[in-house]
């Protein structure tokens, strides 16, 4: 009796009585991560490890990721009684890039950044993302180009050298494009888009650019001047894109507004783009992309 005695509060002669202890409001948050499995931590508390559905009081929180890179921390606001979802992309992103460096005649001596590399053709590894000076060097000429290297990626240059007594100098050839193209004169690869300029011989050349990854091709015609710069611009066509959610989200594609869901048809420019959804109950999800001219994309994300 006593325990029942100290469970209530007797208000006024009426007998009204009440709880004296309340049960403090919460809400959920589903905690995922890619890759799963990374320890999760709430206001400095381990709560075990991605996926996780936690239970907590309403209010202002700090949510931390350890691992793969962290610590990942991030504030969230609980509301009582509803459920959101914090998604962490912790996949390990390249630091490094790639140069494949060939030279026309082949054998030519390779230096980037005046640090000899052997001779072309040669494949150079593990070079610092960023603009890097390329010299080949023959018995008789030389021959300098800017390449850019991006992190994940292999970037390709080939570059004749004049010898002499040839007719003309050589020039160059700029081509601008969103994504990485390659260039190849009658089926012989000239390097790619992620280079700062191709060396060309002088005269009409046709190019077949292509990327094989987005099943897209068009062939362009450049004429070359000796000693100068010759610019190509591709503009991309657009590929279709679907995209539904359950229950539902509204879209957005490379932060713009895309609409919402279910969306069909939507013309989508080829090459990767980020897609987030985003629900005001249940949280964002967010995805990536590649677009082609292959088929439409089709894209389902459970909010839940």
């Amino acid at each position: 009796l006593v325990a029942a005695a100290a469970a209530v509060l007797v208000i006024a002669a009426g007998g009204y009585v009440a709880p004296m202890f309340l049960t403090a409001a919460t809400g959920t948050v589903d905690v995922q991560s890619t890759p799963s499995g990374v320890e999760v931590r709430v206001d400095g508390e381990r709560r075990g490890a991605t996926p996780a559905r936690l239970t907590l009081t309403a209010g202002a929180h700090t949510l931390e990721l350890r691992g793969r890179g962290g610590p990942h921390v991030t504030p969230i606001t609980v509301a009582a009684g509803v459920e959101t979802t914090q998604h962490f992309d912790l996949v390990e992103k390249p630091q490094t890039g790639q140069l494949r460096v060939q030279s026309q005649p082949a054998g030519a001596k390779v230096q980037v950044d005046g640090v000899a590399r052997g001779f072309a053709p040669v494949t150079l590894v593990q070079l610092a993302p960023g603009n890097h000076e390329v010299v080949l060097q023959s018995a008789t000429a030389s021959v300098t180009q800017t390449v850019t290297i991006r992190a994940g990626a292999t970037a390709n240059v080939v570059l004749p050298i004049a010898e002499p007594g040839q007719a003309s100098a050589p020039g160059w050839m700029t081509l601008k494009s969103p994504v990485s193209l390659e260039v190849r004169e009658k089926g012989k690869l000239l390097g790619t888009s992620d280079g700062d300029r191709l060396l060309l011989s002088a005269g009409r050349h046709e190019l077949e650019i292509e990327s094989a990854a987005l099943d897209y091709r068009l062939t362009r015609s450049v004429q070359i001047v000796p000693g100068r710069t010759s610019a190509l611009v591709v503009e991309l066509p657009s590929g279709s894109v679907n995209l539904n959610a359950s229950p539902w989200a509204e879209v957005f594609i490379d932060g713009q507004r895309a609409g919402d869901t279910p969306i069909g048809n939507l013309a989508v420019t080829i090459g990767p783009h980020e897609v987030l959804f985003k629900n005001p109950q249940l949280g964002e999800k967010r995805q990536t992309i590649s677009v082609t001219l292959a088929a439409p994309v089709r894209l389902s994300v459970d909010m839940k």
